[in-house]
């Protein structure tokens, strides 16, 4: 039975908003949520890029998107001039061009490698403009619901918040994601500081009865939304230097290392198997192929996105990692929601581990008597939930199911 539409939907979306945080002491407003309206969890994905993924309801491997892939036809073989400049110049150079243009990412990367590379990422890019590179393969929920009548906004500034609400809940849409990335950032730096944590958490719950009582004034259906929380960080592990111990040329295998999740593509043999030794050798990770991912719902046909990654296991973390530069992470800590970057340069939480683990569930609450939660959600069942409650209808690329029933 379909159900009865809303006339206005508001998406309160909070990466790393971890219900196990919640509380009636430090959360007492999102804590009577869950206490009055109906939730349910929400299974995630081992990946950090998440948002392609919401908000076309269809898996990495359907809309393209999972950090990086190899560019067809490369010749590892051949060297460049700028293959000759070290690695630390390269990257630097970037992270000014990015400083002052905002337009460069994975700047850390140096351009010995990254040349290789497709980007595939949404992260330095406006919301509208990654609306469009998204949809080019999978039509998201703004494309379905019309640009007009549709909105992404988001932030990554705490101090920025409030004075972003007047300007929600426009008359004029039907759909509004509003993207509070900032306690992602937070939690990234300061999960292992409990006081800090639970200051924050305090603001965000202000923050969201705030956003929920404009909803009612402005006849929008409100949902909070969250699809995973964060892992505090017990250790890291330097693959880097492991790798330079090897007797492997650097022409002989590509790698690409973000945090918790490491890639290779091997173009020898002695490669291979020098390189699937020492992580096999690694403990505190878990070695896959890209085959063993389809076990997790991400299932490439070809090994552009790698041949081999090794995952870290829950708590620990890769690095230096490819996101990682001095300079940047200098120059990041002057933010105040990152200052302690300047103390200690390794994230202090994370997440995108096996989708088995607590930090890597979500959840989702629909702040209106008239629906129910029916059952726990996939990640790929948001965008179809979305598009029946506005009474839309899901595209034939969207394999996950509403999850909203009426409550009769």
């Amino acid at each position: 039975m379909k159900l009865t539409s809303v006339d206005r939907l508001f998406v309160c979306y909070i990466p790393s908003l971890d219900i196990r945080r919640i509380n009636k002491d430090d959360t007492p407003y999102m804590d009577s949520l869950l206490k009055s309206y109906s939730w349910g969890n929400m299974t995630t994905l081992t990946e950090t890029n998440l948002i392609p993924t919401l908000i076309t309801g269809t898996y990495p491997h359907v809309n393209g998107y999972s950090q990086v892939k190899l560019k067809e036809n490369i010749d590892p073989s051949k060297r460049l001039s700028v293959d000759r400049l070290p690695d630390w110049l390269t990257s630097t150079a970037q992270c000014f061009i990015h400083l002052f243009t905002g337009s460069f990412d994975l700047a850390a990367v140096p351009t010995r490698r990254r040349r290789f590379f497709d980007i595939t990422r949404t992260k330095y890019i406006p919301e509208q403009t990654a609306i469009d590179r998204i949809a080019v393969n999978a039509p998201t929920i703004f494309n379905i619901v019309g640009y007009e009548k549709s909105r992404w906004i988001f932030s990554r500034k705490f101090h920025k918040l409030k004075g972003l609400i007047p300007s929600l809940c426009s008359v004029r849409n039907q759909l509004e994601l509003f993207e509070i990335y900032a306690l992602d950032v937070i939690a990234h730096w300061n999960l292992d500081h409990d006081g800090i944590m639970r200051k924050y958490y305090r603001q965000v719950d202000v923050l969201v009865k705030q956003i929920h009582e404009k909803c009612r004034r402005n006849n929008y259906t409100f949902l909070l939304f969250s699809d995973h929380g964060q892992e505090p960080v017990k250790e890291t592990i330097d693959i880097k230097k492991k790798l330079k111990r090897l007797n492997v040329k650097p022409t002989e295998y590509l790698f690409f290392i973000d945090a918790i999740k490491a890639r290779f593509w091997f173009f020898t043999e002695k490669a291979k198997k020098e390189i699937t030794a020492l992580l096999a050798s690694i403990p505190h990770g878990k070695m896959l192929t890209h085959k063993d991912f389809h076990a997790y719902h991400i299932k490439f046909s070809d090994t552009r996105f790698g041949d081999t990654f090794f995952l870290a296991d829950p708590g620990f973390i890769f690095f230096p990692h490819d996101f990682h530069h001095p300079l940047a992470n200098i120059f990041m800590g002057f933010d105040r929601q990152q200052y302690r970057r300047l103390i200690s340069p390794h994230q202090k939480g994370y997440h995108g581990y096996l989708p088995a683990h607590g930090c890597d569930h979500g959840f989702v609450l629909v702040a209106d008597n008239r629906y129910k939660i029916q059952r726990d959600m996939e990640i790929i069942d948001f965008a179809p939930s979305i598009l029946e409650l506005l009474g839309l209808q899901k595209t034939s690329l969207m394999r996950g199911k509403c999850i909203i029933t009426e409550d009769k």
